[in-house]
């Protein structure tokens, strides 16, 4: 809702480039710094979930916010260097990251053998979708959108954007990764 209400404002260089990734974020900072004003101004979702879970924890709780920490379990090393080294703001509301590869185990076999389980989520469907390769962008509710995933791709993207070879592209989401975040690097 938030890129849909920028998109809206009429304020933001065309095409607007997803900030998701942060490994593609990083790429348009080197190789393509001409791209930077496309980039979306806003914290990676997992920034915002932590500090909503933090802000949610610490009001349920009663304890200051800075005593509550939050991890982020992830197939991803470049959110792990967004966690320790974040572009834009100063330092990153999420404490720490724990690979899928390493977790994903215990926890399969952990919820196996869970009796009864209880519904938490409160994600809708676009939000499930988010980590797929063109979840972003279904979201969005636009037809002038393009997805690509795979750095080769990205790249090769990147280039016919800077070379203004792509036009009448309202929205750009980029993933690193081959299929997006679900398809991370050893993602389980």
């Amino acid at each position: 809702e938030a890129t849909r209400k920028l998109m809206r404002s009429g304020h933001l260089s065309r095409p607007i480039i997803s900030s998701a990734c942060p490994a593609v974020v990083r790429l348009i900072r080197v190789r393509f710094p001409a791209l930077c004003s496309h980039v979306l101004p806003l914290n990676a979702p997992m920034e915002t979930a932590a500090a909503i879970a933090k802000d949610e924890a610490a009001a349920r709780l009663g304890i200051p916010r800075e005593r509550i920490g939050a991890f982020f379990i992830t197939p991803c090393p470049a959110k792990v260097t967004d966690i320790r080294v974040p572009i834009g703001t100063k330092e990153s509301q999420v404490d720490g990251a724990i690979a899928i590869s390493e977790i994903f185990p215990r926890l399969s076999y952990a919820m196996s053998h869970i009796p009864e389980i209880e519904p938490i989520a409160k994600s809708g469907v676009i939000g499930v979708g988010w980590a797929s390769s063109g979840g972003e962008c279904a979201g969005l509710l636009t037809d002038h959108y393009l997805a690509a995933d795979g750095i080769e791709n990205v790249i090769r993207v990147l280039e016919e954007l800077e070379d203004e070879r792509i036009r009448g592209l309202t929205f750009a989401e980029l993933n690193a990764c081959s299929g997006g975040c679900v398809g991370g690097v050893f993602c389980v």
